[in-house]
This record gives C-alpha cells, sequence and structure tokens, in this order.
C-alpha cells in the first residue's frame, strides 16, 4: 500500500537526481562519465516508476469517490503522465542505445537542451501533485492510497 509520504519522499528523489543530472551533462566531459550515465538512467527509471506507480493507485480514488472536480484534476494528471512518459520514451530512444545502459550523446547541446526541458517538465508536475494531487487525495482517503 503506497502512502503520500511515499509518494514525497519519490518526488524528493527525482528532483535530486534532477539537480545532480542537470549539472554533469552541462559538462561535455563529465557528461561522459560513468557517474554521469548511471544518474541519466537512474532518473529516467525513478520518473517511470513514479508516474506508473500514480497510474496504478492514486487516480481510481478520484475518479470514483471524488467530485467532479476530483475527476477533472484526474483527467489533467493523467493527460500529463501521459505525455511525460512519451517524452520519456523519446529521449531513451534518442540518447541510448537499445537494449544497453549507454548513451549516444553526439549533439551535445540537443542532449541538454531536451534533458532540461525534460527535466523541467517533470520538475513542474512534482510541484503540482504537492499542491493540488496529495491534498485531495489525502481528503479522500486519509494518507494511504488503497488500489482499485
Amino acid at each position: 500500500m503506497t502512502t503520500i509520504d511515499d509518494l514525497h519522499s519519490q518526488n524528493h528523489e527525482i528532483l535530486e537526481l534532477s539537480r545532480v543530472l542537470n549539472y554533469l551533462i552541462s559538462d561535455r566531459l563529465i557528461c561522459d562519465t560513468c557517474t554521469a550515465k548511471d544518474v541519466f538512467f537512474a532518473y529516467m527509471d525513478s520518473a517511470r516508476k513514479h508516474l506508473e506507480q500514480e497510474d496504478r493507485e492514486i487516480y481510481a480514488p478520484l475518479l470514483t469517490k471524488g467530485d467532479k472536480n476530483c475527476r477533472q484534476v484526474a483527467d489533467r494528471f493523467m493527460s500529463g503522465s501521459r505525455e511525460i512518459k512519451r517524452m520519456i520514451d523519446h529521449h531513451m530512444k534518442r540518447w541510448t542505445r537499445p537494449g544497453r545502459q549507454e548513451l549516444r550523446i553526439a549533439d551535445h547541446d540537443g542532449f541538454i537542451s531536451e534533458t532540461q526541458e525534460l527535466t523541467r517538465l517533470m520538475e513542474d508536475r512534482i510541484v503540482d501533485e504537492a499542491e493540488k494531487l496529495y491534498p485531495m487525495i489525502r481528503k479522500l482517503t486519509g494518507n494511504e492510497i488503497r488500489a482499485h
């Protein structure tokens, strides 16, 4: 069973990885290190798992127990989740070797730009989750979230 505190903890980890990743990739020589690669894959994995967990566990209470406003919020967050996962898939396809945890960066500036765009979008979502989604869930279910 997931709690709001678990989700906040995941968000903290994602934000930390985001900051470290953006710092590491800014220098081309550091971008090519194993450390930068490990942080990149840890970030992508954490962000995706977080979104997938929310898809499985968060939205059902809002859609079934909530009022019209709750359903609209759930719809917006589900739509945003689909878009971010699509961007993660595109990013992984463009900048990694399929089936391997290996980066392939021919255009460093493009890689930085796209990575920063993705991390900024995820950071904005995390703020929205903390300010809008989690308080609404907490009102409906308390701190624990039961998947339906």
